[in-house]
């Protein structure tokens, strides 16, 4: 069973998070927290997989995720065929951080007159 980005509320609503260890998106994870108080939400992770309990952080993560799965049940021949057929630039581990760095940079340099970069504001959540 799983879930892809704020799904997991839905999850910890139906009780399937308790004593569990999951991920949802950055912005959503303190009131995931909160909502579901014996859950360890994994705050910088794309995906966790808690036995057979799988969540993921957002709508792309949710693609690593499913590769992840596909991997797990067929292999990585299987998964790496699939990513290449959805013309994935690379295949992501679930312990990778929410945040990405080129993303970042791109972001800022592309808006000079931009708020705060969504990871400065996203790290001082985590």
């Amino acid at each position: 069973m799983g879930s892809i980005c704020t799904g997991a509320f839905v999850l910890g609503a139906a009780g399937l998070l308790e004593d569990k260890r999951c991920a949802t998106h950055w912005s959503a994870c303190e009131r995931l927290a909160a909502s579901s108080p014996r859950t360890e939400v994994l705050r910088d992770a794309i995906f966790v997989v808690d036995g057979k309990l799988w969540t993921s952080a957002g709508v792309t993560t949710g693609i690593d995720m499913s590769l992840a799965m596909i991997e797990h049940d067929h292999g990585t021949k299987v998964a790496d065929i699939i990513a290449a057929q959805a013309v994935l630039y690379a295949r992501r581990l679930g312990f990778q951080s929410q945040f990405s760095a080129a993303l970042l940079a791109q972001v800022e340099a592309s808006d000079p007159w931009a708020r705060p970069s969504v990871g400065r504001v996203a790290t001082s959540r985590r």
